[in-house]
């Protein structure tokens, strides 16, 4: 979902002291939204906690390969040129899509990409 810098800025009053994470897609167009956002937070001292991106390739149900349809490596070059964690890349996986459209648990689907970087994102996230 895209959030506006408005609503951000009411949430960010609501909530002292929050900290975000920033997620793009691997379009230029895309990135410059989010460069938006980065300004904005900086501008509000926000903690940013670092840049996400999805749809870094696509995962085919059959075959598991995955391939990519947007490319890749946007999200990841907003975050160096912001000087902000790069915390993963998120391929499109359908298979996962259904299985949680279904609510069942993903446990059995650990060899997901998909699953993997959420996997790292979180261990990068929740640090010790």
């Amino acid at each position: 979902a895209v959030v506006s810098t408005q609503s951000t800025g009411t949430i960010m009053e609501a909530i002292p002291n929050c900290s975000v994470v920033l997620v793009t897609s691997p379009q230029a167009v895309a990135a410059a939204d989010v460069l938006r956002q980065v300004t904005f937070c900086k501008k509000t001292n926000a903690n940013v906690l670092g840049i996400i991106e999805t749809m870094s390739g696509f995962v085919c149900p059959n075959c598991s390969d995955c391939g990519l349809l947007f490319g890749k490596g946007g999200g990841k070059r907003l975050a160096e040129y912001c000087n902000i964690e790069f915390l993963g890349y998120v391929p499109i996986d359908p298979n996962l899509s259904r299985l949680l459209d279904r609510g069942e648990l993903f446990k059995n689907f650990q060899s997901s990409a998909s699953i993997q970087s959420y996997t790292e994102i979180t261990k990068k996230l929740i640090k010790p």
